[in-house]
């Protein structure tokens, strides 16, 4: 890098600074007005966590950006999950775990949700998480391989083994296998479980959406919403 371009980076770096700071001052005097109404104008932050290997298709680029926004902080999700195993995420593994806890998350009682293509292809609520397991499965166990696998509560060693022997109600035989597991926490020895079924399982630990964030949905222009998680 030559010395013009190092210095039109540092240049780019500090101004981006002082426009996130800015960002946070005028998001936080918003919020000071209690209105109530969608504020006119305003700016999203986000810093670059990972390139990703490709984007929605093979031939495409992506990257992962965390957002910085005030209004973010501590309101749980993927984005902020911990990965305690596995290959890493892609576009798609992105937008399918998103869609799979964002729906785990609004139920109270024991959940399984399994999504494949960011669409729900079973959920189950029982006290006794193994049988929630088998009756989300049960729904539609052909979408299943493949997808995601989200619980709303701690997943134990033995749901973990549920997970990892269980064969498929099609046939009984082929064992499920699955791209990512989802979980607000996990046992050492549940978590000790689940590593030894694939190698590239990704395992994900995820703190519990909280109500009140902002979402926005790119349209050309944006949808802005608030309200739900």
């Amino acid at each position: 890098m030559d010395d013009a371009m190092f210095r039109r980076r540092l240049a780019w770096k500090a101004f981006q600074h002082v426009a996130a700071y800015n960002s946070a001052v005028s998001e936080w005097f918003w919020k000071q007005t209690n209105s109530g109404e969608f504020v006119p104008s305003f700016n999203v932050v986000l810093e670059r966590s990972s390139s990703l290997r490709y984007g929605e298709n093979p031939h495409q680029k992506a990257a992962f950006y965390f957002d910085k926004s005030l209004s973010d902080v501590k309101l749980g999700g993927i984005a902020t999950a911990l990965q305690h195993h596995g290959k890493g995420m892609s576009y798609n593994n992105y937008l399918d775990a998103d869609a799979a806890w964002n729906c785990a998350s609004e139920f109270s009682a024991p959940t399984c949700v399994i999504v494949k293509h960011t669409n729900p292809c079973g959920i189950a609520s029982r006290h006794n998480l193994v049988d929630a397991y088998r009756l989300a499965l049960e729904a539609d166990p052909v979408s299943a391989f493949g997808g995601i696998v989200t619980f709303n509560v701690e997943v134990d060693e033995v749901l973990a083994k549920a997970l990892r022997e269980v064969r498929s109600p099609t046939d009984g035989e082929t064992r499920m296998f699955y791209e990512i597991v989802i979980a607000p926490s996990y046992t050492p020895k549940g978590l000790e479980v689940l590593k030894g079924k694939s190698k590239t399982l990704r395992i994900l630990e995820a703190k519990k959406n909280e109500r009140g964030r902002q979402s926005l949905r790119q349209i050309g222009g944006w949808l802005a919403g608030s309200g739900g998680r």
